[in-house]
């Protein structure tokens, strides 16, 4: 980007190309999604406290309400503290 302040609109507009060119229907797909996908993905990989600030939080305690965890992930976590202890 060229350092101007970009305004909703521009964003939504970007996004909506995006859908398009990847084939996808408005509804099918939200912004919300993808922050949710975002967060979760920084979370994996940097500390959580990391991941609120990159995010915009003013606590942990709301990122934690983004990131999402699969069952499968639970099982496997798991899977790995015993095997270390």
């Amino acid at each position: 980007m060229n350092g101007k302040i970009r305004d909703y609109d521009f964003f939504y507009r970007r996004y909506i190309k995006l859908l398009e060119k990847a084939g996808l229907m408005k509804g099918q797909c939200n912004l919300y999604r993808f922050r949710h996908t975002f967060i979760t993905d920084v979370s994996k990989k940097f500390p959580l406290v990391l991941a609120s600030r990159m995010a915009g939080h003013n606590s942990v305690t709301m990122t934690e309400k983004y990131v999402m965890t699969t069952q499968n992930e639970i099982i496997e976590a798991s899977a790995q503290y015993v095997n270390k202890h």
